[in-house]
């Protein structure tokens, strides 16, 4: 049975290609530096002041647990090109668990697909850096594949280390539980296994930022500036805004298309696997912009939405591929250059914008500009606390 698993693994080897594609791609940018996200460093001091102190602060709340911990060990090894090593072998692990979903459920031009998560500009940055979004999503990925595997306990683990990598990938893990649950009748018990499981070690490694908190709860409730930030005018502009920019315009409309061709406009077909997967992807995407809506300020939170956007583009597009290689190439394009058509009054404190168009930098070009200002302080932010916390995604 091993002998057998081991030769399937060779059965694709233009998937192989791909991830030894994504290496020569993001292997160059884990030599710039920890990143240019100032809670990167916040990690880092985690680590450095337990040691010293023997007391855990989470380098934000709720609490990283899970992530700083790792963080930590692989610091102490091999600084920044070990940390940001770690973040790309969670990479090529998505990728990898992305083209095992599109070979399982059928969905067409996978490859051309795998390719458009791989260059994503928010993907790609993280894929890069020591950051915990794809730490968190890739641990929930795993537990998806451990539970379509029927590795309940394991599958459990995974999914709960995600979690505690980062608390909102607890929305993604429950609806990856959930899918499971409804479509896989005869291992119901198991999968309510894996859920407790999850909860379970989920507590333990919340037990540091809950000990830290004096067991209020308050630090499990997000909270960004004040009420006068959050009217619901501005709350849906930046959700509106940021969803958008988060693919760039062109790409955004070239997804609502291959929305309305996947549901609507005849290319859905009521095959039970396909209609499996597609159900997924809708769930995890509509979950993710719920919160996204509660929280819109750093696009990197709808990083989870990505494959299973791609999975809608690949059933809305199987006759136009066409359309695909239009989409990657404007993937691409957006990592280098984007055309903004409003800017904040306050970055990060917006009360207002100012329109018209601008050609700006793309945000690969960005992050990459700012990882090389921070090598050349010495590896660590230049600017001033308020300075560095400013959003590039603005």
């Amino acid at each position: 049975m091993k002998k057998q698993k081991w030769r399937d693994a060779f059965q694709y080897p233009k998937d192989s290609y791909l991830l030894i594609l994504a290496l020569i791609v993001y292997i160059p940018l884990i030599f710039l530096g920890y990143g240019s996200d100032y809670d990167s460093y916040n990690v880092l001091w985690v680590g450095k002041n337990f040691v010293e102190t023997l007391d855990y602060v989470p380098s934000r709340v709720p609490g990283f647990f899970v992530f700083e911990t790792i963080t930590y060990f692989l610091n102490l090894i091999g600084g920044s090109v070990l940390t940001n090593l770690g973040s790309l072998v969670m990479s090529v692990t998505i990728l990898s668990i992305f083209m095992y979903l599109c070979r399982k459920y059928a969905v067409p031009h996978y490859q051309i697909l795998t390719i458009i998560l791989m260059t994503h500009p928010y993907y790609l940055v993280n894929s890069t850096c020591t950051m915990d979004y794809l730490f968190a999503f890739g641990f929930a990925l795993i537990g998806l594949w451990m539970l379509m595997e029927k590795k309940y306990v394991p599958a459990g683990l995974a999914l709960a280390l995600g979690i505690g990598s980062r608390l909102t990938t607890g929305l993604v893990a429950g609806l990856f539980l959930l899918w499971m649950f409804l479509i896989d009748k005869t291992a119901r018990k198991k999968i309510i296994l894996s859920g407790i499981l999850t909860a379970v070690f989920t507590f333990l490694f919340y037990l540091p930022p809950i000990t830290f908190a004096e067991w209020q709860t308050h630090i499990f409730f997000p909270s960004v500036g004040g009420e006068e930030f959050w009217s619901l005018y501005l709350r849906i502009g930046r959700f509106a805004y940021k969803s958008i920019y988060f693919w760039s315009p062109p790409v955004f409309v070239l997804l609502a298309w291959g929305f309305w061709r996947a549901f609507f406009g005849g290319q859905f077909k009521k095959h039970k696997r396909m209609t499996e997967i597609l159900f997924l992807s809708l769930a995890v995407i509509i979950g993710m912009e719920m919160f996204y809506f509660r929280l819109p300020t750093e696009p990197s939170y709808l990083i989870p939405t990505i494959p299973f956007w791609m999975i809608i583009a690949g059933f809305a597009f199987k006759d136009k591929k066409w359309v695909l290689r239009v989409l990657l190439a404007l993937v691409i394009l957006a990592n280098v250059v984007i055309i903004e058509v409003a800017k904040p009054d306050r970055v990060n404190q917006a009360t207002g914008a100012d329109f018209g168009v601008w050609i700006e930098q793309g945000h690969l070009v960005r992050d990459v500009t700012k990882r090389l200002e921070y090598l050349a302080c010495g590896n660590q932010p230049c600017a001033t606390d308020s300075d560095a916390i400013r959003d590039l995604n603005k």
